[in-house]
C-alpha cells in the first residue's frame, strides 16, 4: 500500500522513527512506483480502446442498435416471466461488452416488464431503465411467503406507484395483499389486460371468509380502466355489474374451482354477458348453474371468435342452447358427466352451418382415462405421411397440437364416462363427410363395427394414422368391407369399399404380432389380415399406395421386405422394438443355454 494512503498516526509514527533522508527516499520510491502505475494504467486504457476497435470490425458490430435491440428481446422472451430468479438473468447479455451494454440501455422497452418479487434495488433500476416505457408486471406471492418478508411488500409498492404506465398485469397473491394496492395507486388508465388469480383457502383465519373480501377494487369506478381489453380473473367472486360496464372489454376468462365461491345463475349470466355485445372470446370454468329464469331466452354474441366452456356437461349444454354463435366459432369444452347425446346434439348445431369450412382433420384418442376429440379446417396429410412427429403426447410420440389451431376441441373426464358411446355419438352428430385425414388411438377400436358405424361417412378420408391399441385386426376388418349398394343402382356395379379414397395408412407403435405368434416363428394374425387387406383393395381399384411403418413391436426387417413383395411402397423407420415379455424371454432362454452348457461340462468331466 502507498504511504500516502496509510492512516494519519501510522504516518506521524513513521517521521519520528525514520531518519529524513530514508523519508526522502521512501518518497521517491513511492513517486516511481505512482508514475509506473499510471503509466499501466494509461496503457490499460489504450489498450481497451484498440480492442473496442477490434470489435467492430466483427460482423455482429456492424448491426445498427435497433437491429440488435431486437435480438436482444427476442432473446429476452426465451425467459419464464413467472419466476424472477430465472427471469433476470438475460441481464447477463449487457456485461458482453459496451457496446451491447448502451445498446440495451438505450432501448426502455428492453426494461419494461417486472417480474415479482424481487431484490428492490432490482425493480427500482428496471423501472429507472425502463424510463416512460407502457410496463408488464408479473407478480406471484404466497401467503407464507408474504408473512416472512420485509422486502416484498416494498417492491410491490413501488411497482404499483407506476400503475399509470402499467398496460399488462398478472398479479397472484391471497386477496388482502391485493387490497392493500389500489388506495394509493395512480388509475390504470393505460391497462389492456388484467390477469388476477386468488391463492387462498375457503377460510383465512386471520382475515375471514374468502367469499366476503374477495373484489376487484381496481376496476372501480369503470372509469379508473378505460382501455381494459382481456380480463382474466381466477377464483373471486365476481362483481357482474362492475364487469359488464367496461365498454372496451373484448376477451373475458373466468374460472371458478373455490368451493365456497358460489356460481352465478345462468339467466344472471345472459343478462349481463348481454351488456358486452363486443366480446371475441369468452371463457367460462365452473361459474354458473341452470334455473327456470333462464328459460327461452338466446344470447346472441355475434363478434365472438372463440368460446371455451369447462365443468359439468349438462350446465355446459344448457348454455350452449342459449347462444346464438357465429359461423365460424372456434369451440373447446371440457366437460364431465354423462350426457352424451345432448352434448352431440348442441355440438352439431353450432359446427354444421351452411357458412362454416369443413373439418379436413379428426384426432380422436383415449388419454389417462380421458376422452379427446380435436378437429381441424385444415389438412394435415402432409404431416401424416412424414416419419417425424410432432412432441410427445404418449409414451410413443403421437400429435398434439396448439390448442389455438384447432376448431373443435372436446375432453371428457373418464369419471364414469364410456369412452365408446363417447365417440359413437359425436362422429355421428358432427359433419365429417369431408375429412381428409384421421388420427385414431385408444382400446376403444376393437371392433369392425366400431370403425364402421364411427367413420363409415368419411368417404372423402385419404390419410390413416392408427396408434398403438387401435391397430387390430378390427382395422384391417374395417378396411376389407364394402358398402351395401344404395337402392336403385343396378346389382352389376361392384359395392365400393369404405374409405375408397384411402391412400396412406400410417401404423404408429401397433403390435406386428403376438408373444407367442413371435416364438412360434408365425407372420401373426394382424399382419396376414394387413396384407389381405392391402393386397384385396389393390386387385379391386381402391389401393393404398402408401403404408407407413413407424416404432412397430415384434416386426423385423423380414417382415417389411415380406410386405414390399405384395404392397410396393413402404416406409419403415428402421426400429426394431419387441415386447417386455420376448425380451425376458431371451433373458431365459439364454440362462437355459448356460445350464445346458454346464451341464455337457459335468457330463466330460464324469
Amino acid at each position: 500500500m502507498p504511504l500516502s494512503k496509510a492512516p494519519g498516526d501510522v504516518s506521524r509514527r513513521l517521521e519520528y522513527s525514520v531518519a529524513p533522508e530514508a523519508i526522502s527516499s521512501a518518497n521517491a520510491v513511492y513517486q516511481a512506483r505512482k508514475n509506473l502505475e499510471d503509466e499501466i494504467a494509461d496503457n490499460l486504457r489504450v489498450v481497451a480502446r484498440l480492442r473496442s476497435r477490434l470489435n467492430t470490425l466483427t460482423p455482429i458490430a456492424r448491426l445498427p442498435p435497433e437491429l440488435l435491440a431486437a435480438i436482444f428481446a427476442h432473446y429476452i422472451a426465451q425467459f419464464p416471466k413467472t419466476a424472477s430468479t430465472h427471469y433476470y438473468k438475460w441481464l447477463q447479455v449487457t456485461h458482453v461488452c459496451s457496446r451491447w451494454r448502451h445498446a440495451a440501455l438505450a432501448f426502455p422497452t428492453l426494461w419494461a416488464h417486472i417480474v415479482l418479487p424481487a431484490d428492490p434495488e432490482c425493480v427500482d433500476e428496471m423501472l429507472l431503465r425502463s424510463g416512460a416505457a407502457p410496463l408488464s408486471v408479473s407478480a406471484s406471492y404466497s401467503r407464507m411467503r408474504w408473512s416472512q418478508s420485509t422486502e416484498d411488500p416494498e417492491c410491490l409498492a413501488l411497482t404499483m406507484h407506476h400503475l399509470s404506465r402499467i398496460q399488462h398485469l398478472w398479479l397472484s397473491a391471497p386477496p388482502h395483499i391485493l387490497e392493500l394496492l389500489w388506495d394509493e395507486s395512480d388509475d390504470p388508465a393505460s391497462l389492456e389486460s388484467l390477469m388476477l388469480i386468488s391463492d387462498t383457502f375457503p377460510f383465512d383465519p386471520v382475515h375471514g371468509p374468502a367469499s366476503q373480501r374477495l373484489t376487484i377494487p381496481i376496476l372501480f369506478p369503470v372509469s379508473r380502466a378505460p382501455r381494459l381489453r382481456s380480463l382474466a380473473v381466477h377464483n373471486y367472486p365476481i362483481c357482474w355489474d362492475t364487469l359488464s360496464s367496461l365498454s372496451s372489454l373484448r376477451h373475458l376468462k373466468i374460472r371458478n374451482n373455490k368451493r365456497d365461491h358460489g356460481p352465478i345463475f345462468m339467466s344472471k349470466l345472459i343478462s349481463e354477458l348481454e351488456k358486452i355485445p363486443a366480446l371475441e372470446s369468452l371463457a367460462l370454468d365452473t361459474i354458473f348453474r341452470t334455473d327456470e329464469e333462464a328459460t327461452g331466452r338466446i344470447l346472441a354474441l355475434s363478434h365472438l371468435q372463440s368460446l371455451e366452456l369447462a365443468g359439468d356437461m349438462s350446465r355446459c349444454v344448457d348454455f350452449l342452447n342459449h347462444l346464438t354463435l357465429p359461423s365460424n366459432i372456434r369451440l373447446v369444452i371440457r366437460c364431465d358427466g354423462n350426457d352424451v347425446q345432448a352434448l352431440s346434439r348442441a355440438l352439431a348445431a353450432k359446427v354444421s352451418q351452411p357458412k362454416r369450412k369443413p373439418l379436413k382433420s379428426l384426432y380422436v384418442y383415449e388419454l389417462g382415462g380421458d376422452f379427446h376429440l380435436h378437429a381441424y379446417e385444415h389438412d394435415h396429410r402432409q404431416l401424416f405421411a412424414s416419419l417425424r412427429s410432432p412432441r410427445s403426447l404418449f409414451d410413443v410420440e403421437a400429435p398434439i397440437f396448439d390448442d389455438a389451431e384447432s376448431t373443435l376441441s372436446i375432453v371428457c373426464a373418464g369419471r364414469g364416462i364410456h369412452i365408446t358411446a363417447i365417440l359413437l355419438a359425436m362422429c355421428k352428430a358432427l359433419p365429417l363427410a369431408n375429412a381428409q385425414s384421421l388420427f385414431v388411438s385408444g382400446e376403444m377400436m376393437a371392433h369392425e363395427r366400431m370403425w364402421l358405424e364411427t367413420f363409415g361417412k368419411m368417404k372423402n378420408l385419404s390419410a390413416l394414422w392408427v396408434h398403438e391399441d387401435a391397430g387390430t385386426v378390427s382395422l384391417s376388418k374395417a378396411l376389407l368391407r364394402r358398402q351395401t349398394r344404395p337402392h336403385g343402382i343396378s346389382k352389376d356395379r361392384p359395392e365400393s369399399y369404405y374409405f375408397p379414397h384411402l391412400r396412406l395408412l400410417k401404423l404408429h407403435g401397433l403390435r406386428f404380432r403376438t408373444v407367442d405368434e413371435y416364438w412360434g416363428d408365425e407372420y401373426g394374425a394382424f399382419a396376414l389380415s394387413l396384407l389381405d387387406c392391402l393386397t384385396d383393395r389393390a386387385k379391386h381399384g381402391a389401393k393404398i399406395s402408401k403404408l407407413i411403418l413407424k416404432t412397430c413391436i415384434n416386426m423385423e426387417k423380414d417382415d417389411v421386405e415380406y410386405l414390399r413383395k405384395h404392397v410396393g411402397s413402404v416406409i419403415w423407420d428402421h426400429v426394431e422394438d419387441y415386447d417386455d415379455r420376448v425380451e425376458e424371454d431371451d433373458v431365459v432362454d439364454e440362462d437355459e443355454d448356460d445350464d445346458e452348457d454346464n451341464d455337457q461340462d459335468d457330463d466330460i468331466h464324469d
